[in-house]
């Protein structure tokens, strides 16, 4: 009877262990739906980012500056909608480390 017991204590215990970083790990952002990643697609090509261009040895970078740009614009169009100064909505800019142009990527 304790054999019971403690076969059920040990399964009991096994599985919590187990289940302990399914749950740490679980994905706390939602998923992106198709359209979600189209509409991202296109800002990032609007940026400058080109995606067919991705074996071009400045991959990485390009995208980082795209994102960057993407970000800033988001900002800056948040801060206008907020009725905040175009001097704001700059800094906003700043603190994204992109410029409102965006020369060093190529097209």
């Amino acid at each position: 009877m304790r054999t019971k017991s403690a076969n059920r204590i040990v399964a009991v215990a096994l599985a919590a262990v187990l289940l302990v970083p399914a749950i740490l790990f679980a994905e706390t952002t939602p998923a992106l739906t198709r359209d979600q990643v189209r509409a991202e697609l296109r800002q990032l090509e609007q940026a400058g980012y080109e995606p067919a261009a991705s074996h071009d040895a400045r991959y990485p970078a390009d995208l980082q500056i795209a994102e960057a740009t993407v970000a800033a614009r988001n900002t800056a169009v948040q801060a206008s909608a907020a009725g905040l100064s175009y001097r704001t909505s700059m800094s906003a800019w700043a603190e994204a480390g992109a410029a409102p142009t965006q020369s060093s990527v190529s097209k």
